[in-house]
């Protein structure tokens, strides 16, 4: 399910409960924004994916929302 569809900002959600975003560009201080909120970097087909482990909505509505 896709939070927020935006042409540099992918955010979404998977069937697990885990929250995703998918970076389209390269923006600057990025990670640093993302890792600080909470999510994890990692490499799958070539793309970094940033993973916000299972929590419960509202806090992970919240870290998305810092990490925007």
């Amino acid at each position: 399910m896709s939070f927020v569809n935006v042409p540099d900002v992918f955010i979404g959600s998977t069937d697990d409960a885990y929250t995703f975003v998918v970076l389209n560009r390269p923006i600057r201080g990025a990670n640093r924004l993302l890792t600080g909120a909470g999510f994890t970097a990692r490499r799958i087909n070539g793309r970094t994916v940033y993973l916000l482990a299972p929590t419960t909505s509202e806090e992970a509505n919240e870290q998305a929302g810092i990490a925007m």
